[in-house]
């Protein structure tokens, strides 16, 4: 498929943050490639995208299968041999204690966190270097730089290594122009947070940001206007952590 779009590619597009993104990254132009593993939320997305005059298409796939990720990338490459932007929005997350995480959950965590977004980020750089141009914005949290009472050690671990990778796929990007940067929301108001009963006493302003405040930053990333934004951190907390 040809199209003069730009080419926005968001995992976990099923819902929450993920289809807040997916929506405003349509709003300003691009053609976007959903990624879930439900069948019926990407379907949702894209449906609230077309009605908005916007276009982009869905694609299954669990990111704890590596095999699923290399032949997702591989069909994207053949199909338009490029990539404009990769937003690794995609995540899990649960509240169990050091005593409760067992050697399969914490390998599970760290496979669709960390692992995921790495090989992601390989394969979206093969497409981006020859262009000599990409976005690629990684979704951490606040867990990820200060650790959390309300998060589990392993989900905290696996985004404190993804800010760690961020950087340094900002170092190995910048002489192909590729920006990688992260945004580390606090408390928001997601399916996944609301499960988990996370409260947002603590926040100076008051509440959980909204899945649309989290997609703003990171269409602004994904901008022209962050050309000279590589290897940042950009924290969405309301004030509950200030580095």
């Amino acid at each position: 498929m040809h199209t003069n779009q730009p080419i926005a590619l968001v995992t976990g597009a099923g819902g929450g943050i993920g289809r807040a993104v997916a929506l405003e990254l349509s709003r300003h132009g691009n053609h976007l490639l959903l990624v879930g593993r439900s069948e019926a939320g990407i379907s949702q997305t894209l449906e609230q995208i077309t009605q908005a005059g916007g276009d982009g298409e869905t694609f299954l796939c669990d990111l704890s299968d590596m095999r699923q990720i290399d032949s997702m990338m591989e069909q994207f490459a053949d199909t338009y041999g490029r990539l404009d932007i990769l937003v690794n929005n995609a995540g899990i997350s649960n509240t169990h204690t050091m005593e409760e995480i067992t050697e399969t959950e914490w390998d599970t965590m760290l496979a669709t966190n960390l692992k995921a977004p790495f090989f992601l980020c390989r394969h979206a750089f093969r497409l981006m270097m020859p262009q000599k141009h990409g976005r690629i914005i990684n979704l951490a949290s606040i867990a990820g730089e200060r650790g959390a009472w309300y998060s589990g050690i392993h989900y905290s671990a696996s985004k404190g290594g993804l800010l760690a990778m961020t950087k340094s796929f900002a170092l190995h990007g910048a002489p192909y122009g590729i920006t990688v940067n992260a945004v580390s929301p606090g408390t928001a108001d997601t399916p996944m947070a609301q499960a988990e009963g996370i409260p947002t006493d603590g926040i100076p302003l008051g509440r959980a940001a909204t899945p649309e405040e989290i997609a703003f930053a990171i269409s602004f990333l994904a901008s022209n206007r962050a050309t000279y934004l590589t290897g940042v951190t950009l924290d969405v907390n309301g004030g509950q952590f200030m580095p």
